[in-house]
């Protein structure tokens, strides 16, 4: 038994006149594609400048406070080469330098309030007592690789981290 016998078979072959609708289809959605592809591209690296920005201040705050002697033989809430380097070192992505740190203390008054930030290295150590805070500003920059889409502006990234200085405590090992 032929199960094909009886069905009709198809001799001729029709074609339709396409001539190129695939290349203009490709042509109309390229573009839209490539924008998108370019602004995620863009996208991470804004996120990826946010993120060593914000773990930059942090990093230097933490150094700043913890207890020991820093790099340059006196206590690290004063070592403001070493807490900028750290900031630095975590930063690497984001091509900071040193002039996009600031260190500054926060000392309180005798009613606990904060007055004006005292810049690191201005001989600061007479002015730090119990309760003082240690302020980091890191700023990070972004420019975006690509200028023909024009989505995303030039942007500056700051970002603030306060902790307080343990000074005056004595730990016993």
């Amino acid at each position: 038994m032929n199960f094909w016998k009886n069905k009709p078979m198809r001799s001729k072959v029709y074609k339709k006149n396409i001539s190129g609708q695939g290349t203009v289809e490709f042509a109309l959605a390229f573009p839209i594609l490539l924008v998108f592809l370019i602004g995620m591209f863009e996208m991470g690296r804004l996120l990826v400048i946010y993120t060593t920005t914000v773990s930059a201040s942090r990093a230097a705050s933490r150094y700043g406070t913890s207890i020991g002697d820093g790099t340059a033989g006196v206590a690290q809430y004063l070592d403001c080469g070493g807490m900028k380097q750290k900031a630095i070192d975590i930063g690497i992505l984001s091509s900071m330098v040193e002039s996009d740190i600031v260190i500054s203390y926060l000392v309180p008054d005798n009613n606990g309030n904060f007055g004006v930030p005292v810049l690191c290295g201005n001989g600061s150590d007479e002015l730090l007592r119990f309760g003082s805070r240690i302020q980091v500003v890191v700023t990070g920059h972004f420019q975006p690789i690509n200028y023909f889409t024009n989505f995303f502006p030039d942007l500056d990234i700051v970002s603030v981290s306060r902790r307080t200085i343990l000074k005056g405590i004595q730990f016993s090992d």
